[in-house]
C-alpha cells in the first residue's frame, strides 16, 4: 500500500487546522517493500586490476583478440566503469560480430547506466547468436520488468529458467514479475525455489515472508524474516516489513524497535518516518507521532532499492 504526500498533507493540514486539541488524528497507511536480489559481489578490486592488466597484455600482444575486449571489460564493469566496459564490448564486436558473450556484457552495462533500450536491443542480439544464453533471457526479463510489462516478464524468465533449472536469480526475478501482478502464491513458490538454490539471498527470504504476511501466514512471515535479518543486519526493509508485522499482530513495543532500526540504517528515508508515526498513534503518543510525521517531510521519498 502506498502512503501518498497530499494525504499526509491533510493529515497534518487537519491535525492543525481543523480538528479542536484533543481530537484523536488519523492513522497512516503503512507501505511494506520487496527488494530484488543483489546478486554476487564482484572480486576485490585488486583482483579486478589483474584482470585488467592481464587483458590489456594480451590486447597489446593481440589486437584481433575478442576475448581479450570481453575479459578486460567485464573487469571495469565490475569496477562500475561501464562507459569503458561498452568501449571494450564495441572492440569485441566489431572483430567478431557473432560474439554473443560481448552483446549480453555490454547490455548489461547498458542497463546499469539506464540506457533500457540499448540494453533490451544487446540481450535480444545475444539471443539471437546463442539461443540457449539463459543470462540474456533474464536480462529481456528485467527490461520488460522495467517497462510495467510482467507477464511478458513471466515469460522471458521461465524460457531462462526451463534454459538453466539451477538459476536461483531467475526464479527470483519471476517472483518480483509474479508480486506485480497481484501472484504472490506464484511469487512465494519461485521465492522457495531461490532459497532452495540459495540458502543466503536475505532478500529472497524478505519477499517470501511479505508475500506470507499478505496471506495471512504470520508465523512463517515473521520467521522468514527474522533469517533475512539474521543473513543481512543491514536490510533495512526487512526490519521495515517486520516492524509492520508487529503492527499487524499488535506488538507495537516491537514495531517500534524494529522501525528504529530501519531509520538507523535507512536515516533519510521519509517512507520510515511515516511508518513508525503510525506506530506512534496506535499508542496514542501523538507528539511523536507528528515529529516523526514532521521529520518524514525533511527526508527523501527514496524508491524501494534496486540493484
Amino acid at each position: 500500500m502506498k502512503t501518498h504526500l497530499f494525504f499526509i498533507f491533510s493529515v497534518v493540514a487537519g491535525i492543525f487546522c481543523a480538528q479542536p486539541l484533543y481530537a484523536e488524528p488519523a492513522a497512516l497507511p503503512v507501505i511494506a517493500l520487496k527488494l530484488p536480489c543483489d546478486g554476487m559481489a564482484p572480486p576485490a578490486p585488486q583482483e579486478l586490476q589483474r584482470f585488467v592488466d592481464e587483458a590489456s597484455a594480451q590486447i597489446l600482444s593481440n589486437p584481433n583478440d575478442s576475448m581479450a575486449y570481453v575479459k578486460r571489460g567485464t573487469a571495469y564493469g565490475d569496477r562500475g566503469e561501464h562507459e569503458k566496459a561498452i568501449e571494450d564490448y564495441n572492440h569485441a564486436i566489431l572483430l567478431d560480430p557473432e560474439n554473443a558473450e560481448a552483446y549480453f556484457n555490454r547490455g548489461f552495462d547498458f542497463e546499469m547506466l539506464g540506457k533500457f533500450n540499448s540494453a533490451f536491443s544487446d540481450y535480444r542480439k545475444a539471443i539471437k547468436v546463442d539461443p540457449a544464453l539463459s543470462d540474456a533471457y533474464a536480462g529481456v526479463g528485467r527490461i520488460l520488468d522495467e517497462r510495467g510489462l510482467w507477464e511478458e516478464a513471466v515469460t522471458a524468465y521461465s524460457k531462462a529458467i526451463e534454459l538453466d533449472p539451477e538459476y536461483a536469480e531467475a526464479y527470483y526475478l519471476r517472483g518480483m514479475a509474479h508480486d506485480a501482478l497481484g501472484e504472490p502464491t506464484n511469487a512465494a513458490q519461485d521465492y522457495k525455489k531461490a532459497i532452495a538454490l540459495n540458502p543466503n539471498d536475505a532478500c529472497a527470504y524478505n519477499n517470501l515472508a511479505l508475500d506470507q504476511q499478505e496471506t495471512g501466514d504470520f508465523s512463517s512471515a515473521r520467521m522468514n524474516y527474522n533469517r533475512a535479518i539474521s543473513l543481512d543486519p543491514q536490510l533495512a526493509t526487512a526490519f521495515a516489513n517486520r516492524a509492520d508485522l508487529n503492527l499487524q499482530t499488535g506488538n507495537i513495543p516491537a514495531a517500534l524497535q524494529d522501525f528504529g532500526d530501519a531509520i538507523r540504517l535507512e536515516p533519510n528515508d521519509a517512507r520510515l518516518y511515516f511508518e513508525r508515526a503510525n506506530a506512534h498513534h496506535q499508542q496514542k503518543k501523538y507528539g511523536s507521532y507528528l515529529s516523526d510525521l514532521w521529520s518524514g517531510f525533511t527526508k527523501k521519498w527514496l524508491p524501494p532499492k534496486k540493484s
